[in-house]
């Protein structure tokens, strides 16, 4: 963690209290702190990283798995997990990232809560990875003429959907506050997705010829993954980014 230089939990006063409604027609009052600007000047308006004493996490799941070696002309591979990710605050610890008492999207304070990592990789930002089930099964079947048909079916839970609004509390501008009582009080909606693929491998003498056609996303889901999920933006719940639709690619693979 990286908490202000000399600052310490006695250096936060009470800030404004958030309230509202929340899609769901529940009320949230969420309390913020702001850190004492005399503290934070002394300190050189700096930062220290150091150990977050008194914060872990923790997991527990259990996979199923069962394979079927190709035999008789078919093989198959299923796999079930469970998860549960979960974060943990000693009273002494609860604070952010920068020792605010305030609890934010990436730590919201609850003690026993889900673990939902914010992943900014897909160029969005707003990922909070966590499901507590996933599924994945898979097949081949060699069918006559050397045709093979296989298939390939994934499932999850969607991930949480944390809601958010944005306050500037003194030298920590711009935190993200979290209104919803855990991170995944609310998640998007559960991802489904099959692909399918036929193919068959012709040969000329020395060389070898594999036609292939896939469909991805056989159902054409049209699965909300992301949306804005920031409670005081006017563009509030608008999509960013949703399943890809359905997708054919047929190819050829030339061997010699």
């Amino acid at each position: 963690m990286t908490p202000h230089i000399g600052v310490t939990l006695a250096d936060y006063t009470a800030g404004p209290t958030l309230t509202g409604t929340l899609p769901d027609g529940t009320a949230y009052s969420v309390p913020t702190y702001i850190p004492s600007p005399a503290a934070v000047s002394a300190g050189g308006s700096g930062f220290l990283v150091t150990n977050w004493n008194g914060y872990s996490t923790d997991y527990h799941g259990v996979e199923f798995g069962a394979v079927k070696r190709l035999a008789n002309r078919w093989m198959a591979r299923v796999n079930v997990a469970f998860n549960n990710a979960r974060e943990h605050y000693d009273p002494q610890a609860m604070y952010d990232t920068n020792g605010n008492p305030t609890r934010t999207i990436t730590e919201p304070l609850v003690d026993g809560g889900q673990f939902a990592p914010q992943s900014t990789g897909n160029g969005v930002g707003n990922v909070y990875i966590n499901a507590r089930w996933q599924v994945n099964a898979n097949g081949m079947y060699q069918a006559p003429y050397g045709i093979e048909v296989a298939g390939n079916l994934f499932g999850r839970q969607g991930y949480p959907f944390p809601l958010f609004r944005s306050q500037t509390l003194g030298a920590d501008t711009g935190l993200s506050v979290l209104v919803t009582p855990q991170v995944d009080t609310f998640r998007y909606p559960d991802v489904w997705d099959t692909d399918l693929r036929v193919a068959r491998t012709f040969r000329v003498q020395t060389v070898s010829l594999r036609v292939i056609g896939d469909i991805f996303n056989l159902a054409n889901a049209n699965t909300v993954l992301i949306r804005n999920n920031n409670l005081g933006s006017t563009a509030f719940n608008t999509i960013a980014q949703n399943l890809s639709p359905r997708i054919f690619r047929a190819g050829l693979v030339v061997g010699f």
